[in-house]
């Protein structure tokens, strides 16, 4: 899906998967942000996190059917009060 999320001080426009119910997972091509988005506190956070680069851009282009299927390492959390 196309998702607006609040980063840096701003609003950012980025593509997103959602697994499950509290977290997914988002890229913006246009600026190289990716990260998580965590439902947090009644709300969705969103969380640049540069150090997921690979595997997000592996599970958009799976996604995509870009790539192979394979396996790939995400965190995936729960809700957080």
């Amino acid at each position: 899906t196309q998702e607006i999320v609040n980063l840096n001080n701003g609003t950012l426009g980025v593509d997103a998967i959602f697994l499950g119910t509290f977290t997914g997972f988002f890229r913006s091509p246009a600026n190289n942000s990716v990260g998580k988005i965590l439902y947090q506190n009644g709300k969705w956070t969103a969380i640049e996190d540069k150090s997921l680069s690979e595997s997000i851009n592996s599970l958009f282009d799976q996604f995509d059917k870009k790539d192979a299927p394979k396996i790939i390492k995400l965190p995936v959390g729960g809700q957080t009060k």
